[in-house]
């Protein structure tokens, strides 16, 4: 009875640190994105709730799609019947897919779950075909054992070389944990790439300014031109105190186009 005690107090030990450390990380990665698309740079970031809060709300979803796509995978490829597992395996290499569709914004979310139902439909048809027809059991027998024999000679061929073999193990580990954190870099990106609403204000010398983020006392902005919702391509920093009687104004400016590349910081004139 001790001994369960120490390791579930080490466990919770473990969880303390680990959990707020992955938190940051997935907080910074979030902010990196989102400021990446104003072309903002990652040291001006600062992870505080708020941020945090916004990689939960916009990465959760992103995580969610990847989540189910594996479970759905994983169901297929543990059941019995051939035409199950042919697909299961199809799904595996539309994982990538998914990953690609994922950065080119969230209007291509309901490409994703119409897939996921073409693929519940299909799923279905295919496994009635196949248990009332022979030509269409054996069709899938042999599809299956092609396509998982090839995998599992690839799988083999990489496990005779030893040398090899661990690196490999441990690259494909490496890529499997930085997954949340490209997610949650790509929620940033998209969630700025797609917003509508900014807090502006009107500079005396820039002219027209959108708030993009504010860090403590450090008011980070873009100047962007009204009429066709450009960025001009740089941003500025300015402390809140010197903003203190200047107002804000909220307004639907977005979505803005895709910026310039030149990230020049912009000093403020005196």
């Amino acid at each position: 009875m001790p001994e369960e005690k120490k390791r579930f107090g080490f466990s919770e030990g473990i969880l303390v640190i680990f959990i707020p450390a992955v938190a940051y990380a997935i907080g910074f990665s979030y902010e990196e994105g989102y400021l990446k698309f104003f072309g903002i740079p990652s040291a001006l970031i600062s992870v505080d709730i708020p941020s945090m809060f916004s990689a939960v709300i916009f990465g959760a979803f992103y995580i969610f799609l990847l989540l189910l796509w594996l479970f759905k995978t994983s169901e297929l490829l543990q059941d019995n019947q051939n035409s199950k597992k042919t697909i299961g395996l199809a799904m595996v290499l539309g994982f990538f897919i998914i990953l690609f569709l994922l950065t080119k914004g969230t209007q291509y979310y309901i490409y994703i779950f119409l897939s996921l139902a073409l693929i519940g439909v299909l799923t279905v048809i295919l496994s009635k075909l196949e248990s009332k027809f022979n030509p269409v059991a054996k069709i899938f027998s042999v599809t299956y054992k092609l396509i998982n024999g090839t995998i599992k000679k690839d799988i083999e061929d990489e496990t005779h070389s030893s040398a090899a073999n661990i690196p490999g193990k441990i690259f494909v580990l490496f890529i499997f944990l930085l997954i949340p954190f490209f997610v949650s870099s790509l929620a940033g990106s998209n969630n700025a790439r797609e917003k509508i609403t900014f807090d502006t204000i009107e500079h005396e010398k820039l002219g027209n300014i959108a708030i993009v983020r504010i860090y403590g006392d450090l008011v980070i902005g873009v100047p962007f031109t009204q009429t066709d919702k450009t960025l001009k391509g740089k941003y500025i920093v300015l402390d809140i105190k010197s903003l203190q009687n200047t107002p804000f104004v909220t307004q639907d400016i977005g979505p803005f186009k895709e910026r310039e590349k030149t990230n020049k910081h912009v000093q403020p004139p005196p």
